[in-house]
């Protein structure tokens, strides 16, 4: 969902060379090749080894009393001259300005990244385009749930031979350009967004090519969030997050083709724009599908921010938006492939996530260190809408991830 940080994690059998990268971007793992990372490495100047992952604070979190979340219904610009949050909440289309002009932190704690995952039942796609500041990335990944293989191509650069043509707001398209030749594209229509990618192979990852179609009704709702951090009041995380949209495509992932078809995949996104802590913890979860012909998806988080304003937990219901409060998430830290439950403090949500996969690395590169479970499966459940109406959710595809960065 968020930050980045390089570190050497494992090769899948160290006799066949295939030594990777792995990247958090959003919580996500995106594996690079060695050689277009060897910068980053010699810049991080340490020496990096395979751990186990840690665990995070115990679960479940405490219940909370029921909080009043505010609605921006004003536009404005995102950060005042101070580099602050002007508003601080939630609407369920973009109304604020990011003017990253304003933003007084230095270019190590800013954030600017465009990021989809494309789940079906199996296969997973993660696509990502971020500026870091001091570096910049495009990259795939690919995951077949029944063999566990992982597929993976990118671009990293430092010398500013990669360029991304980032925008203020997600209503845009982006562009990733290596070297002057264009190896990722998002574009954005009127109802939908489109996915096209090339990367090249080398010594040590795939090539990476296809094209993803992602349907976005224009009158949908999603969520779009201003947080602040606790610590300092110029580090802020401005997010968009939609669910809900129908994907499908074709991807060349080395030898391997993987296809989506037409009903039966799901694409999230995630557009975040931020000044970041240095070391910080958060939850966050996805899921889409359909309820007895409407559409139904939720984005759900928590450990991250300070949130007194709005959460990150919102229905998406037949296009309409029902905002919840605060989830608390039990699972087991020691058997992450056990079921993960959320409830809701309002009691409008209850689920249950049946896992099928754990995208898992821990790794630590002595001041820095990352640490993820990512679980990809099946929500079951119920939510209740602003009208009172209980909608039950059987076997709808999503993931949840537990993510900690000290970067």
């Amino acid at each position: 969902m968020r930050s980045l940080y390089p570190v050497l994690i494992e090769s899948d059998k160290l006799s066949d060379m295939r030594m990777k990268i792995i990247h958090l971007i959003g919580g996500r793992l995106v594996h690079l090749d060695l050689t277009t990372c060897i910068l980053s490495l010699l810049i991080a100047t340490c020496i990096f080894s395979l751990i186990s992952c840690g665990q995070l604070p115990p679960t479940p979190q405490p219940v909370t009393p029921p909080s009043e979340q505010h609605l921006i219904t004003t536009p404005s610009d995102l950060l005042n001259d101070e580099g602050i949050l002007i508003q601080r909440g939630w609407s369920p289309h973009p109304l604020l300005n990011y003017n990253p002009e304003n933003i007084k932190l230095g270019t190590g704690q800013k954030r600017e990244w465009e990021f989809f995952t494309v789940l079906s039942s199996a296969y997973v796609l993660n696509l990502t385009i971020a500026d870091i500041g001091y570096a910049r990335f495009c990259t795939v990944d690919s995951i077949d749930f029944a063999s566990g293989e992982t597929r993976a191509g990118g671009v990293v650069s430092l010398l500013g031979d990669l360029k991304l043509s980032m925008t203020r707001s997600s209503t845009g398209g982006v562009s990733c350009v290596y070297r002057g030749k264009e190896v990722m594209r998002y574009e954005r229509t009127a109802d939908k967004r489109i996915a096209v990618f090339d990367i090249p192979k080398t010594l040590f990852t795939d090539r990476m090519r296809g094209r993803i179609e992602m349907l976005q009704d224009p009158k949908m709702d999603f969520l779009a969030l201003a947080t602040p951090f606790p610590e300092d009041p110029r580090e802020f995380f401005y997010e968009h997050k939609i669910v809900n949209m129908p994907a499908s495509g074709e991807v060349e992932a080395g030898d391997r083709k993987i296809s989506f078809p037409a009903g039966e995949a799901w694409a999230v996104m995630d557009w975040g724009r931020g000044a970041w802590p240095r070391k910080l913890m958060w939850r966050w979860g996805a899921a889409s599908g359909k309820v007895n012909g409407a559409s139904v998806g939720f984005n759900i988080g928590n450990g991250f921010g300070d949130m007194s304003a709005a959460s990150e937990n919102l229905v998406v219901y037949d296009n309409a938006g029902h905002k919840l409060d605060r989830v608390t998430w039990d699972y087991d830290t020691k058997e992450y492939m056990k079921p993960w439950h959320f409830r809701g403090n309002d009691g409008r949500f209850e689920m249950t996530l049946e896992p099928i996969y754990d995208q898992h690395v821990g790794a630590n590169a002595l001041v820095k260190s990352a640490r993820l479970h990512k679980l990809y499966g099946y929500y079951s459940g119920s939510v209740v809408l602003d009208d009172g109406r209980r909608v039950e959710v059987d076997k709808i595809l999503g993931f949840a991830e537990e993510v900690f960065l000290k970067w």
